[in-house]
Order: C-alpha cells, then structure tokens, then sequence
C-alpha cells in the first residue's frame, strides 16, 4: 500500500488529543491518524490486520507463558520458564515487521544466562530443533530461513498460503510457539537420556502432519 504526504489544517486540540492517543500507543501522530480515519471509513490497514494476528497469537499461546504486547505495533513477546535450576527464562518475539520478499516477519527465541551449562544445553537443543525442521519443513518450504547461535535461535516467517485471515496466521505462529516450547522443555527435562532425541522427534513428525498444521 502506497503512502503519500497530505496537507490538512486541524484544530490545536484535536492534534493535542490524537498526540496523546499515539503515545499511549506506542505509534506516531502519522500512523494514528491514519487509523482513526481508516476505521472512520471501514478500511483495513495492513497494519490492523498485523494487529488482528498479534492478538490471537497472545490469545492462543500456552497457559505458561507470560505474554506481553511491545510497544511496536508489529511485534509481541511470551517469556516461559524452563524446568532447570535457577528456573531460567525464555523469550519468543514475533516481530510481524516484512524484512526479506519472501517473508512477512521474524521469530526470535532468546535466553539470556551466564551459565556455561546452560548456554552449551540450549545450543544443542538449537542445533537439534534446526535439524529436524531441515527434514520435515524443508521438503515442503525448501532452506529453512534459520540462525542459530549459543543462545539464540532466529527464523525468517514465510506465508505458505496467500489467503490465510488473520485468526489462521496467528494460530499457525502460536503452534509453532508452543510445539518448539513443549519440546524444549521436554528435552531439558531428559538432558542425558538419549532416547529421548527420538520419542520428540516422533512426537515434532506427528505434530506437523496434522491436517490443522500450517507451514510458516
């Protein structure tokens, strides 16, 4: 959607009022002007549709996370807590922000510790998350646009389907959210049991094949 700069004459009061609107949320007096009048005429922005899938993904993410909408209007974050001592805690931002054409946003899973246990533990669970979407997602979607790093792991989002709404885009981010927190949890709970690589992986394949399983 292109943009396009407008000369408007407005009373002192309302840029007042709409100033104050914008930085209650987060936006500049530009974006919420916008807003304001797209919903005045029943218009959707991409950036409503963006909010419409950020919402859903907060509503559906699993009870244990604690979620939190940033002031960006296009990214949100859950933090969980992983079952290690110090109970150390992981954060998943989705940042709906378009970054590459064949994207339409970014999913980056933090940890932030000093601890080199912990740090070389979520490496591995990393590198063997990365594998398993090289064997079951790269068939389907080709390179899976991923990094991963001692305590990081980042994945570019890709729309699969042109026509997905918003509620099926935010269902597809928060499964995606919730398998790879249930995994690792899993695995963090089995650290030294090395059948355990197998019963996830069997348990990743079932998930994924799922009829109401999106690809992103």
């Amino acid at each position: 959607m292109g943009r396009t700069v407008y000369s408007i004459v407005l009373d002192d009061a309302v840029v007042t009022a709409v100033d104050a609107l914008a930085h209650r949320s987060g936006m500049s007096r530009s974006a919420m002007m916008n807003r304001i009048l797209a919903e005045k005429v029943s218009y959707r922005t991409p950036e409503q549709r963006t909010r419409d899938v950020l919402a859903c993904v907060e509503r559906i993410v699993g009870d244990g996370f604690l979620t939190e909408m940033l002031p960006s209007a296009t990214a949100f974050s859950a933090k969980s807590a992983l079952r290690f001592k110090y109970r150390p805690t992981v954060k998943y931002c989705v940042d709906l922000t378009p970054e590459e054409p064949e994207s339409f946003g970014r999913l980056r899973v933090s940890l932030r510790t000093q601890s080199a246990q912990l740090l070389s533990a979520m490496q591995g669970f990393f590198l063997f998350w990365e594998a398993l979407e090289e064997k079951y997602l790269a068939p389907a979607l080709g390179e899976i646009p991923a990094r991963t790093g001692t305590d990081r792991y980042e994945r570019l989002l890709v729309r699969t389907e042109e026509a997905l709404s918003e509620t099926d885009e935010g269902n597809a981010i928060a499964a995606y959210i919730n398998l790879m927190d249930g995994l690792m949890k899993a695995y963090f709970e089995q650290l030294g049991n090395h059948g355990v690589a197998k019963a996830l992986e069997n348990y990743y394949a079932d998930r994924i094949s799922q009829p109401d399983w999106i690809l992103i």
